[in-house]
């Protein structure tokens, strides 16, 4: 589970900017939108952890950056080893000569396992400046490792915690411009290893709006994934009476032709005006149909694993605004700790106390120097009341967000 992750000096951010999935503590609405998240064997109270957070601001104010910066900051992580005498792909911000040739920096907190693990690191195209692991269980915040990199040279100095030690030994691997998280996870640091392994995950989790369009019967592999999406869709009026998985060319006495492919495909039921059933393929079904589908077939495989975060950019793209509502109203309802939902948007019809807390509704503006600013509307200053039309009121401008116009 994601609990924060902080950018700076990255694209369109210059200025630290934090986006924080840690529920604010007087706000007790929505019960349903909140993960309690227990520390391992510990006594105090459980995290309490945001289900979903939505992201809206004016175009090119730099919303999609924060979801990008996620991406690339795992992305490197888990390719680091093999990116030799290769660029580190980080992008400064280029409007502030005095930051072009700074760093960038980057810092994430993720609960996995009954641990609450911080770490960051900055670095530029060529060199990783800073490396930092801690983790917070019943004890308290302990140190894992720290590296510092001292020259342009690339010579590091490392400390390391009680459960850090055993890196020693390979910090001899690691390149000025790979990570130790990288090396002492493929040494079997468990730390390390857990760590590595959640924002692996992390990286392969969907961003762009394209990977929406992928086909629904590379997604759907099982007669119980068509079950319940079925049964779903029911309730929202797509046509169709249920899903099935079909071989193409199968023939009546059940076996598969010669040179017939052998994963199945999508086939959409629905009934004729004589009350016969009738099968369609994917193709003769609407984009929204199958990117809604896709979406919700993406989230139940998440909850297979356990736990998980998708990341949408423009998440009502092709969705009527109350298929995006039911998006986010089904993952509210999952139980327990399974996913979250992370995305940037444009539909204010969303903006609502009903779906949302005002500790999830997030907003992107640009700075007079043209740098990206982000903030919660549960810090906005005279905090909206939970009564109010948020959506009515983003329009008019009284949370900022808005495009400028002439």
């Amino acid at each position: 589970m994601l609990v924060a992750f902080a950018v700076e000096n990255y694209l369109s951010i210059r200025d630290r900017v934090e986006l924080s999935m840690i529920a604010v503590d007087h706000d007790k609405s929505l019960p349903d939108n909140i993960i309690a998240a227990q520390l391992s064997r510990a006594k105090p109270r459980p995290l309490r952890l945001l289900k979903s957070a939505v992201i809206y601001g004016p175009n090119a104010s730099g919303k999609t950056n924060i979801l990008k910066a996620i991406k690339m900051f795992c992305h490197f992580v888990i390719t680091s080893i093999q990116n030799t005498c290769k660029p580190i792909p980080f992008i400064p911000f280029a409007l502030d000569p005095q930051w072009e040739k700074r760093p960038s920096s980057f810092e994430i907190s993720l609960f996995v396992k009954g641990t609450l693990y911080r770490y960051g690191l900055s670095a530029d195209s060529s060199l990783v400046h800073k490396e930092y692991l801690y983790a917070t269980d019943k004890a308290g915040e302990r140190k894992i490792f720290e590296r510092q990199t001292s020259n342009k040279e690339g010579e590091s100095s490392f400390d390391y915690g009680p459960s850090g030690k055993d890196l020693r030994k390979v910090e001899q691997f690691v390149r000025s411009d790979s990570l130790l998280l990288a090396v002492g996870a493929s040494y079997n640091n468990e730390d390390c290893r857990i760590l590595w392994g959640s924002l692996g995950m992390v990286s392969s989790t969907g961003l762009d709006v394209d990977l929406r369009r992928t086909s629904l019967s590379a997604t759907v592999k099982t007669k119980q994934s068509a079950e319940v999406l079925s049964e779903i869709a029911q309730y929202l009026d797509f046509g169709f009476s249920k899903l099935t998985l079909f071989y193409p060319g199968l023939g009546r006495v059940g076996k598969m032709r010669a040179g017939q492919p052998v994963e199945p495909e999508i086939g959409f039921t629905y009934t004729d005006t004589s009350g016969k059933e009738v099968r369609l393929e994917e193709n003769t079904q609407s984009d929204g149909t199958i990117i809604f589908l896709n979406l919700l077939a993406d989230i139940l495989a998440l909850t297979k694993d356990g736990d998980g975060i998708l990341f949408l950019d423009e998440v009502e793209a092709s969705l009527h605004p109350v298929l995006c509502e039911a998006l986010f109203r089904f993952v509210h309802a999952l139980p327990g700790d399974s996913v979250q939902l992370i995305c940037t948007t444009h539909n204010t019809q969303l903006l609502n106390a009903d779906l949302f807390r005002r500790d999830q509704i997030w907003l992107t503006e640009k700075s007079k120097d043209r740098a990206t600013d982000l903030y919660s509307l549960a810090d906005f200053q005279g905090k909206p009341r939970k009564d109010a039309r948020w959506g009515k009121q983003y329009l008019e401008g009284r949370f900022g967000g808005l495009p400028v116009l002439n």
